[in-house]
């Protein structure tokens, strides 16, 4: 071994350059190449055959629902619940006082509710938590659908619902503007060219004055002559 790696190696001081010579001087370049591509070649086998694998992983994510209870006065002045419709809203008489109570449910820490009016507007409430649930007033000015989302959250915008709260206010109608009073008697008109008929006269007894006082039979006839 050693021999041999003195005759790859070795260059006598004084000896001629030749092509044996220069082979023995360019073969570590051509060892380290080799080397060289080797691990390139290891490297880029290894980054595009390597894989991970891993358990299937469940995530979680909280969630946040409001429960809506609304009574109001039935037609027998009872407090009545209103039903809730297929489609999540609620259908509520105009001029009418409603009782609305939200809950919060879920996982979800706190959040508010979203509520959509009948004409488009959006009224947004104050927090609403499992420990602390909010119930508010509201007298519609008008038939209509109202819906109710819940939100995950805080809101940041305006005015807000706030519990005890009344929305609205109930107009009082004046009975003697209500349409449903009975009209007042009238005397039916006369048809066209006929006079109206009046009430008949009542007959008076014989003997009576047409002033309603009555004669006296036993007085003498005044004489005119």
């Amino acid at each position: 071994m050693k021999q041999w790696l003195k005759r790859c190696f070795y260059e006598p001081r004084h000896a001629r350059p030749t092509d044996e010579n220069i082979l023995r001087l360019m073969l570590p370049s051509i060892l380290g190449i080799i080397l060289c591509m080797v691990c390139l070649a290891g490297a880029t086998w290894a980054w595009f055959s390597d894989s991970v694998q891993t358990g299937p992983q469940t995530i979680t994510a909280a969630n946040y629902g409001v429960n809506v209870e609304i009574s109001g006065a039935g037609e027998d002045g009872v407090n009545v619940r209103v039903p809730a419709q297929p489609d999540g809203g609620y259908i509520l008489n105009g001029n009418t006082l409603y009782t609305i109570h939200l809950t919060a449910s879920g996982t979800a820490q706190t959040g508010y509710c979203k509520i959509q009016t009948p004409q488009g507007e959006s009224l947004y409430t104050d927090q609403i938590s499992k420990d602390m649930p909010l119930t508010f007033t509201l007298i519609p000015e008008e038939d209509g659908r109202y819906s109710f989302t819940a939100v995950w959250g805080t809101y940041s915008g305006g005015d807000i619902i706030r519990a005890g709260d009344q929305l609205g206010q109930e107009i009082l109608t004046d009975p003697a503007e209500d349409s449903s009073a009975p009209p007042a008697e009238t005397a039916p008109a006369a048809p066209e060219g006929e006079e109206p008929v009046s009430a008949p006269e009542q007959e008076q007894p014989e003997g009576a004055h047409p002033s309603g006082e009555e004669l006296s039979s036993g007085a003498d006839p005044i004489d005119q002559t």
